[in-house]
């Protein structure tokens, strides 16, 4: 369900002078209520999902040269 919830929210981002620093994780956690899934569920499982974006937007930048 943090999965949905993550790509559901996908608009809800925090950003930085470089860019995209995280994911907005209070937004995600009260979108996430709303959706059924169990706070302490989301609250485990969406950290985990924002390194993995975040390690994935880093490839990208270093692939383009920027």
């Amino acid at each position: 369900m943090a999965w949905q919830v993550a790509l559901a929210g996908q608009g809800q981002l925090r950003l930085g002078s470089g860019g995209i620093a995280g994911l907005d994780l209070p937004a995600l956690l009260q979108l996430g209520e709303a959706m059924g899934a169990a706070r302490s569920s989301l609250a485990a499982l969406l950290p985990s999902i924002e390194v993995g974006l975040l390690a994935g937007l880093e490839k990208r930048r270093q692939a383009d040269g920027t």
